[in-house]
């Protein structure tokens, strides 16, 4: 029987279909299975590196960083996922960048330290102001002795708060803040002058304080980032040192994972672990793809998802990445609808992750961005 030339070439496409079909089912299966993003709400203006906390209530609070490239914003807002909307709240007494903050025992936010001003970190404020979500209002609560900027906050076990690092830190001094008696006690120098570093509240109560880089100055051309890395312990305000990180890190993030215990580090596109039962850390494989700048979030499931950032040419990465403790390996897991760094992401009660503000890719002039968007597994 004679095939007329329409069918033949139908005949002739068909396996090559078939097969084409084969290969793209499981990439169309994984894809199924990835996270996606949808838009929310936007803040009343542009912002990056600014600070973010759940609420009790499940509101989601931001405040500080920046809106230009000089003034720190003292506008804050609070985010209601139950209508996707942005609604104003009390104003900080100075605007702040670069600081540093905690959620008390009691739901209230505590911040402290940073820069009033973007360029040489200038007008580093003293005082301490703690947020109230009962009230909306934010109240001075504490003076330390000297402003500082990249410092650390960490919540202890007791209720007090360890203050740790910073540029121009008193000479490396670290301070304890009581909420109680809304004072700051200065204790001696820290065994190594830093400011950039992660600080990680481990499951029996030290803490880690891990890389950053050393000097007395942000913008000291001589710092260089630091693999040391040091414990913490509040019962009795010592410190010791413990295993180096496998590679020097500044300004990157760190996480406690619930179910081992153990910390990962991202920087970049490199993570290591640390154990604190061994005192040592060890890589994991490493990301995807490069994000500098990304945010981390803790998952409901123990799982670790990194999002946004830019690569090493300065282009918006919208990859988001996944890490399993089980595995130790990373996967790809969807992508943002906007590129962003230095923004915020807020893991919500429904297990959905918030990403707010930012900066966009290079090639854009690096605009700032309002816009939020809701990350769902």
């Amino acid at each position: 029987m004679k095939v007329s030339k329409k069918w033949s070439a139908a005949i002739r496409w068909l396996p090559v279909s078939v097969t084409s079909l084969m290969i793209l089912i499981p990439q169309l299966a994984a894809f199924a299975e990835s996270g996606t993003s949808r838009i929310t709400g936007s803040l009343s203006e542009s912002r990056f590196q600014q600070s973010a906390f759940l609420l009790q209530d499940g509101n989601v609070l931001i405040f500080g960083g920046l809106n230009g490239p000089r003034e720190a914003l003292t506008v804050t807002e609070l985010y209601d996922p139950a209508t996707g909307r942005w609604s104003a709240s009390g104003e900080l007494r100075v605007g702040r960048l670069g600081s540093a903050a905690a959620m008390l025992a009691d739901g209230r936010v505590f911040v402290v330290g940073g820069s009033m001003e973007a360029l040489r970190f200038e007008g580093k404020p003293k005082i301490a102001e703690i947020y109230d979500p009962a009230s909306g209002q934010w109240k001075k609560s504490g003076k330390m002795k000297k402003g500082r900027v990249m410092a650390t906050a960490t919540l202890l076990g007791d209720g007090r708060v360890l203050v740790a690092g910073g540029d121009e830190s008193e000479g490396g001094t670290y301070q304890i803040y009581d909420p109680n008696s809304q004072s700051f006690t200065a204790r001696e120098p820290m065994p190594l002058r830093l400011h950039g570093h992660s600080a990680t509240l481990l499951a029996d109560g030290r803490v880690l304080i891990a890389g950053g880089a050393t000097g007395s100055n942000f913008f000291d051309e001589n710092d260089e980032p630091q693999a040391r890395a040091f414990l913490f312990d509040p019962v009795f305000n010592a410190w010791s040192e413990t295993g180096p990180m496998r590679d020097p890190r500044s300004r990157h993030k760190a996480v406690l994972l619930p179910q081992t215990g153990e910390v990962l580090v991202i920087d970049d596109n490199h993570a290591e672990l640390y154990d604190p039962g061994t005192g040592a850390w060890r890589r994991t494989d490493d990301l995807r793809s490069t994000h500098r700048g990304a945010s981390i979030t803790l998952l409901f499931d123990g799982r670790v998802l990194v999002t946004g950032g830019v690569v090493s040419d300065g282009a918006g990465n919208p990859r988001v990445e996944i890490f399993s403790p089980a595995t130790g390996t990373w996967a790809e897991d969807g992508l943002l609808l906007q590129t962003r760094f230095h923004h915020t992401a807020t893991r919500l009660l429904d297990g959905s992750v918030l990403l707010v503000g930012g900066k966009g890719a290079l090639q854009q002039g690096f605009p700032l961005t309002a816009s939020a968007e809701i990350y769902t597994r």
